[in-house]
């Protein structure tokens, strides 16, 4: 379990027992679980609570409120990544940010202050009952994905399971690339459709001629509407022709 020296024990939290006793029915409904009561939002939840139920503060002199530490922990700045992962274009967090650097962070001096106040948060939250290594290896870990951002240069920068899965540049390329291909297909058909009207083309021409020579061979046919065999010897043609015309005397 979490020591109770440590700023996170759920029995320091002045408003742990408020936020144990909210639930969120749906988007727009939120139970008040001490008196079962609805509202519309958490606001109206939160102030519901501070009025009527204010005795069940935890109220003492070890008594802690998280949104003290939150320049420790950075809540600006992950509060802004969040409403920029919605959006999933990451210049719309530009503006908020450049007011939190002029207000927030004043110079190196604040963070390294900042800096031993974590490393202290990280001493008293780890269990001293575990094993010394065990300990050694959480600090390191815990104070690389928190302390360590407590400089000028990765104060904004987001841990990596902040970061979006997709960028707006990913979206941007992957737009660019799907209208490459459909353009592509594009030109392909209209490439194969003018290569088949070439072919009709060409067979309405061969058509052509082939009637015409129809035409020129009919216009020479004997009048028996015989057609014989350009191939065969001329002096059967001719005696064929004769006898014909002996059949029609």
């Amino acid at each position: 379990t979490i020591p109770y020296e440590c700023i996170f024990s759920s029995r320091r939290d002045i408003f742990y027992e408020q936020e144990s006793n909210k639930v969120k029915i749906s988007q727009d409904e939120w139970l008040c679980k001490y008196c079962n009561k609805t509202f519309y939002s958490e606001h109206h939840l939160d102030l519901h609570l501070s009025t009527r139920h204010n005795d069940t503060l935890v109220q003492d002199e070890q008594s802690v409120c998280l949104a003290d530490h939150c320049l420790i922990f950075r809540c600006d700045v992950l509060k802004q990544a969040k409403i920029s992962i919605r959006s999933i274009n990451p210049l719309a967090r530009g503006p908020d940010i450049r007011f939190i650097k002029s207000n927030k962070i004043s110079n190196e001096q604040q963070l390294t202050i900042l800096r031993s106040r974590c490393a202290s948060i990280i001493n008293q939250c780890i269990p001293h009952t575990i094993h010394h290594d065990t300990r050694v290896k959480i600090q390191h870990e815990m104070y690389a994905e928190v302390c360590a951002y407590l400089t000028t240069n990765k104060y904004f920068e987001l841990p990596d399971y902040c970061k979006p899965l997709i960028s707006f540049t990913t979206v941007l390329g992957a737009a660019l690339l799907i209208f490459i291909c459909l353009v592509g297909i594009g030109i392909t058909r209209r490439s194969d459709w003018k290569f088949d009207e070439d072919e009709d083309e060409s067979d309405k021409h061969l058509s052509d001629e082939t009637i015409s020579s129809a035409t020129a061979l009919l216009s020479k046919t004997p009048a028996s509407g015989i057609i014989h065999c350009s191939k065969s010897p001329v002096n059967t043609v001719r005696h064929r022709v004769r006898f014909q015309a002996e059949d029609q005397d």
